[in-house]
């Protein structure tokens, strides 16, 4: 039954000029409606009960009405919607920029809730100059936004500057890097044109040292900053390290002392011109105690500062320069502490020629003064006068007495000796009174009483070692 009703309706629709599809079809012996028009809208069909039953040619006329109906309807709309802008569904005339148009589809949610099958919808078109004005300012509002977010600002290259330097050692410091709104990549240290190493955590960490550096030797450091944004250099910083005569880089923070002690300390330290700091920091070199407990003596133990006692500071200041720490520990033997004094040496006199005025220790060698460990000959003496002559026996008199006390000293030490720790220490040679005479050479002076040569030596190659350059600087990422 829908074959016949769709048979009769396309027969209809060809008699008109129309095919099924509403297309306008030009031929000779048609009926012409309208020229180049097609037919637009939806046309429902229903079929009815009598429709069924009823003849092919009853269902062709009762098509066939339906038809024509549906096309006056068409050409009445088409006339209307030339006169204005309104525009509905039906057969309309096409504007010249719609020539490809063949279907408009509109949402059915959109639609009216009284509009049922059949209905025919008219729809306005026009342009929302409130609308497009309004997504203007919203669209330059976020290019504003987008700007003044990512590209107002850019990263800022680091300030590097120098908080402290020692003998060996420098302790740099740096601002806070400022990334804008970037992403850190690295942050790496640069010593004489080379890298030194990164330090980890830029965004946290404020501060470096750098140790195992050579006494008294120029160094250039800089940092460079890696970002998403691109890198950035600081300017470069020239520091230099001290002499083992200058003490002002020293850094000493006190532990657990008795008040006597501390402001005894305090006023030592302010004389050699080193520094105090209240709390083990970056650039603390000695943390000097008396007891070995406590937070910040916990601290100084973990980050490797040395431990040592309030003497070490009296040393640095006898001598003049920094002293080693090893004989200055909590635990060491103060009898092995070395005593140095930076008194000038002795001038000869003008009376008389200067005579030997070593007095070596019980287990110290006979003193060499060659390159090659030889006794140097001694000199042709001098024609004295007789008051010197008188003088320089007196004076001989007084040493013979002094080195026949030490050799009772020194056998007394023996005998206390374990015999695992007796030591082949060679004779020592007395000086006859003619050689003293003939002498004049002015020795170092006299190492104190239970200090042997042998220790004097090692304490003197330890104090001259930071004067060899190291054959690698060691890089430490300590935090404050």
């Amino acid at each position: 039954m829908v074959r016949r009703i769709r048979a009769a309706v396309t027969e209809s629709l060809n008699k008109h000029g129309y095919d099924f599809s509403g297309k306008r079809i030009i031929a000779a012996g048609t009926e012409k409606v309208g020229q180049g028009e097609d037919l637009f809208g939806t046309m429902v069909l229903s079929a009815r009960e009598p429709a069924l039953t009823a003849k092919i040619d009853v269902v062709r006329e009762q098509a066939g009405q339906a038809v024509s109906k549906m096309i006056e309807v068409s050409l009445q709309r088409s006339k209307r919607g030339d006169s204005n802008t309104h525009q509905g569904w039906g057969r309309h005339k096409k504007p010249s920029g719609f020539n490809q148009v063949r279907r408009i589809e509109f949402p059915s949610i959109l639609l009216p809730p009284n509009i049922s099958s059949g209905s025919i919808v008219d729809i306005t078109v026009s342009r929302n100059l409130v609308s497009e004005e309004k997504s203007q300012k919203s669209f330059l509002a976020l290019q504003d936004s987008i700007f003044k977010s990512f590209g107002a600002s850019e990263p800022s290259p680091p300030v590097l500057r120098c908080r402290n330097a020692t003998q060996t050692s420098v302790v740099l410091e740096w601002d806070p890097i400022d990334l804008a709104t970037a992403d850190v990549i690295s942050l790496s240290l640069f010593r004489n044109g080379q890298k030194a190493g990164n330090i980890p955590r830029p965004s946290q960490m404020l501060s470096t040292k750098i140790s195992g550096l050579a006494v008294d030797t120029e160094y250039s450091f800089h940092l460079v900053l890696r970002t998403s944004a691109g890198t950035y250099s600081s300017e470069k910083v020239v520091v230099k390290t001290h002499k083992m005569t200058d003490l002002s880089g020293i850094t000493i923070t006190p532990g657990i002392l008795p008040p006597s002690l501390r402001d005894s300390l305090v006023k030592a330290v302010e004389r050699i011109g080193a520094k105090m700091a209240d709390s083990v920091r970056i650039d603390t070199t000695h943390f000097v105690t008396t007891e070995g407990r406590g937070i910040a003596w916990e601290k100084a133990v973990e980050m490797n500062i040395p431990v040592v006692r309030p003497e070490w500071v009296e040393g640095c200041e006898r001598g003049g320069r920094i002293v080693g720490v090893r004989q200055y520990y909590l635990d060491a033997d103060p009898k092995q502490r070395q005593v140095v004094s930076n008194a000038p040496p002795p001038h000869p006199s003008q009376t008389g020629p200067p005579k030997e005025q070593a007095r070596t220790s019980p287990t110290s060698p006979p003193p060499r003064n060659g390159p090659n460990g030889q006794t140097v000959p001694p000199t042709p003496p001098a024609k004295d006068t007789p008051a010197a002559d008188k003088q320089e026996k007196e004076k001989e008199q007084e040493e013979e007495e002094e080195d026949s006390n030490s050799e009772s000293e020194r056998d007394e030490e023996k005998g206390g000796k374990e015999e695992d720790e007796k030591t082949a220490a060679p004779e020592e040679q007395k000086s006859r009174a003619s050689d003293v005479e003939q002498r004049k050479m002015a020795l170092r002076p006299v190492a104190p009483f239970g200090v042997s040569a042998d220790d004097l030596t090692k304490s003197g190659e330890e104090n001259t070692s930071g004067n060899q350059t190291p054959g690698n600087a060691s890089f430490q990422d300590v935090a404050l």
